[in-house]
C-alpha cells in the first residue's frame, strides 16, 4: 500500500524534547499524532472510492491504528484484509487511465495521498499545538 509522508515542522525539536522528557512529550506527541489521523480520515473518506462501502469502512476495521506516549507510531489506510482491491484503486488507477472516473461522484483516485495533502496544514498545526503543550508543562 502507499506510504504517504508528510513533512512535520520543527520536528527536530520535538525529537529532543521527546529524547529529553519522554513523560512529558509522548503524551502530547502521541495526541497530535492521533488528532492528525483524524484530520486525515476526515479528508480521505470523502473522496475514498465507494461501491459496497467496504473500501471505506475498512478504515475503522482495522486499517487504523493509533500511538500511544510509549509508541509514538500511528498508520491509516484500508484494511487489505476488508478490501483487498484498495491496493488496486488507489495504486493501480492511473490518472487518466481507463479507471479515471470513480465510481461515486466526489471521489478521487489517489485519494489517500488527496487527503493526506488536503490535511497537511492541519497536522502541521497539531505538532505546533504538542510543543507548545510540552514546553507549558515543562515550565510548570
Amino acid at each position: 500500500m502507499a506510504v504517504i509522508t508528510i513533512k512535520i515542522k520543527n520536528l527536530d525539536r520535538l525529537k529532543r524534547a521527546i529524547d529529553m522528557y519522554p513523560e512529558i512529550s509522548g503524551r502530547h506527541v502521541a495526541n497530535a499524532i492521533n488528532k492528525s489521523i483524524g484530520d486525515i480520515r476526515q479528508e480521505t473518506i470523502p473522496i475514498t472510492p465507494r461501491k459496497t462501502g467496504n473500501l471505506r469502512s475498512s478504515y475503522d476495521r482495522g486499517g487504523t491504528k493509533f500511538a500511544t506516549p510509549k509508541d509514538l507510531v500511528g498508520t491509516f489506510g484500508p484494511n487489505l484484509n476488508v478490501a483487498p482491491y484498495a491496493l488496486f484503486v488507489h495504486d493501480k488507477h492511473p490518472l487518466g487511465g481507463r479507471y479515471k472516473n470513480p465510481t461515486t461522484k466526489g471521489t478521487l483516485p489517489r485519494f489517500l495521498e488527496e487527503g493526506a495533502l488536503r490535511a497537511t496544514r492541519r497536522v502541521n498545526e497539531r505538532f505546533v499545538e504538542a510543543l507548545n503543550n510540552i514546553t507549558n508543562d515543562l515550565a510548570k
